[in-house]
């Protein structure tokens, strides 16, 4: 009776082990499910909170003559969009990235910035990016990119937003993990600057 208890034993053990394997490989799943329906939603929210404030720059141009707000960085332009009352949440411009912080005034600081927007006018191409995520350097060509700034990090971002200036919005998944030494295709092919010269404003001031 022992042996054969030993025996009944020895046929369960390896189907325990069994159980316990798919037991894990349904958590790790399940886990990988859970990330991934999370990293949707957030970009979901970022990007109609990008939407949302080129809405608010939109609805500001259309009171000042088809000017967008200017300034000598991304944190002035939004600044007088909080001046003017066209913004009236400052944690609008933010969002959760490395080295920021939402305002907990009306006042805007870079570090409570993550977007940077072409400094120009309405009267630029509808294909110009005109609202981006932070810490790219933008080609203003046909078929230009963004290419991550040496330095900066991305291990928090989901990926890169861009709002372009006809309202087009496009979401890039995964850019955020790539190196400075790759780039993320931006803007059309069919894109034409006719002569116009394009300033990217960061929070922080105008890239060279």
């Amino acid at each position: 009776m022992a042996e054969g208890s030993r025996f009944a034993k020895s046929l369960r053990s390896p189907v325990k082990w069994i159980v316990v394997g798919l037991m894990g490989l349904f958590l790790v799943s399940a886990t990988f499910a859970i990330r991934q329906a999370s990293l949707i939603a957030m970009q979901g929210v970022e990007c109609q909170r990008a939407h949302t404030i080129y809405v608010l720059l939109f609805q500001y141009s259309i009171d000042h003559n088809n000017r967008f707000p200017n300034g000598k960085s991304s944190t002035e332009v939004f600044q007088k969009l909080i001046d003017e009352k066209y913004a009236t949440d400052p944690t609008i411009f933010y969002f959760p990235m490395p080295g920021k912080t939402a305002s907990t005034s009306n006042i805007l600081k870079p570090e409570n910035v993550c977007w940077d927007v072409t400094a120009c006018n309405v009267e630029m191409p509808e294909e110009t990016p005109l609202l981006f995520e932070t810490g790219y350097k933008i080609s203003y060509v046909p078929g230009g990119s963004a290419v991550p700034i040496s330095g900066i990090s991305h291990a928090d971002t989901i990926g890169f937003v861009v709002v372009y200036n006809n309202g087009g919005t496009h979401f890039s998944r995964g850019v955020g993990e790539k190196s400075a030494e790759n780039d993320t295709s931006l803007i059309s092919s069919t894109f034409n600057p006719s002569g116009k010269k394009f300033q990217q404003l960061t929070p922080d001031g105008p890239l060279p």
